[in-house]
């Protein structure tokens, strides 16, 4: 093999690579889209806001919320979408 065909033979290699890294990329955009539209996974937004509603609960009151206090404000901001969407 000459330096040339080597050099054609990385490029190639590279090329490939590329393609597939693109293609990775694509579908895990597709899973996670599809996770969170199923509501399987949370989005970072989701996260961060999960988050920070953890935090604020924190300093107010010292302690984690419980599973109990986490149900009853997901179903209160339901809810909410339910009865502006009613309007």
């Amino acid at each position: 093999m000459t330096r040339e065909e080597a050099i054609e033979e990385l490029k190639s290699v590279n090329n490939n690579l590329t393609l597939l890294m693109k293609k990775k990329k694509a579908l895990q955009s597709y899973i996670n889209e599809e996770n969170e539209r199923l509501g399987g996974v949370e989005s970072p937004k989701q996260k961060a806001w999960r988050l920070k509603k953890d935090v604020e609960f924190v300093k107010l009151y010292g302690r984690e919320r419980t599973d109990q206090e986490v149900a009853d404000e997901m179903y209160y901001s339901l809810r909410q979408i339910q009865r502006f969407l009613n309007k």
